[in-house]
């Protein structure tokens, strides 16, 4: 058990993409067209609204009382072995790892898991989004929009499926924006 919780915190501080925070005006729930993108493809989200918790039976999350609660992903080694869970191809281990997204607090103290797993989808230069446990769609981005606004970009990466997509090293040779998305709040 510890040799597992060692082994996720190296891979934690190897991985920018592991280390963002995400606040309120950077997640939505969006409508997908078509539902799963397609690598150098435009893609097309709709319908900008409050992002969902697939924890709490898809109702809102809760930014707190002053909104000022923030989202990140953690991995966690996935015992079940799914198809979303990313394959460790940088470290020979050939374990596979969940990507967790959790709420927490101003005082960085984890509130919630709001998705014990999911799949990373659609990465490109308008953002990213984060199916949570295979139901709902969450949207990420840098981007200012607006509540039931509409974001076309084409996406660079269709599916996430190793674990080398959200290490740092992979990210500096791509020179992808999309893995350092906080903006200093």
């Amino acid at each position: 058990m510890i040799a597992n919780a060692q082994f996720t915190e190296r891979l934690t501080r190897e991985s920018a993409f592991l280390r963002v925070k995400y606040f309120r005006d950077q997640v939505w729930d969006a409508q997908r067209s078509p539902a799963y993108p397609m690598q150098g493809r435009d893609w097309r989200l709709s319908g900008l609204k409050d992002p969902l918790d697939v924890s709490s039976r898809s109702t809102p999350i809760d930014w707190g009382r002053r909104g000022d609660r923030y989202l990140m992903f953690v991995i966690v080694e996935d015992p079940y072995n799914r198809m979303e869970s990313l394959v460790d191809d940088v470290h020979n281990s050939r374990k596979r790892f969940s990507i967790s997204l959790q709420l927490f607090d101003r005082e960085d103290r984890m509130i919630k898991v709001i998705s014990r797993w999911g799949k990373l989808i659609g990465f490109g230069s308008g953002g990213f989004m984060y199916e949570q446990e295979g139901r709902l769609g969450t949207f990420f981005t840098d981007e200012h929009l607006r509540y039931n606004g509409v974001v076309n970009y084409r996406t660079e990466v269709d599916v996430v499926r190793n674990l080398s997509a959200i290490l740092d090293e992979d990210a500096k040779a791509r020179g992808s924006r999309w893995h350092y998305g906080h903006r200093g709040h």
